[in-house]
């Protein structure tokens, strides 16, 4: 998939709609639902259009579509407040959306070993959540310090303020 994915678009609509001045109330109906109801046709469309054109096809397609729709966002986060140039690209992303969801979730399911098949696709569909790019991090590792054994261990917590004796530093010092 691409670096920036749609899911990643899709969390920043409602920051980016209450950004502009929309009222709660229009951000949640027209993303909860509408944009429910818009996705849930896109889906029914988007089993069509697997069993005409197949699962690796729809998903090439559904990476070049997102990558358009992402594009149609960008008023929304330069600030326009619009609706003649937001809600287009609302709609473009509930019906893309959803259809991508189901196309990963196809491809995931038939690619599971009969007879273990919730076994496999809880897997898969893991280690496609945690390869998201909001969760890749680099973790930052703490310096280590080398014994006189050769062996490394980590190297000795500071103490903090709650448990330093009430004469301060200079008591554990000397």
């Amino acid at each position: 998939m691409m670096i920036v994915r749609l899911g990643m678009t899709f969390a920043m609509l409602s920051p980016m709609l209450v950004d502009i001045g929309w009222p709660l109330e229009d951000v949640g109906f027209t993303l909860n639902v509408a944009g429910s109801l818009v996705g849930l046709m896109a889906v029914f469309c988007a089993c069509l259009l697997i069993r005409r054109f197949g699962r690796r096809r729809m998903l090439v397609a559904a990476a070049f579509v997102q990558a358009a729709i992402i594009l149609s966002v960008l008023p929304l986060g330069g600030g326009v407040n619009a609706t003649a140039f937001i809600l287009p690209g609302l709609v473009l992303v509930f019906l893309i959306y959803n259809p991508i969801a189901t196309v990963m979730l196809t491809i995931m399911m038939n690619r599971a070993t009969a007879g273990s098949e919730g076994t496999d696709f809880t897997a898969q569909h893991s280690l496609y959540s945690l390869s998201s790019p909001r969760r890749a991090r680099r973790r930052r590792r703490r310096p280590r310090t080398p014994t006189r054994e050769g062996c490394r261990r980590r190297a000795p917590a500071r103490p903090s303020r709650r448990t330093l004796p009430p004469q301060g530093l200079r008591a554990m010092r000397h």
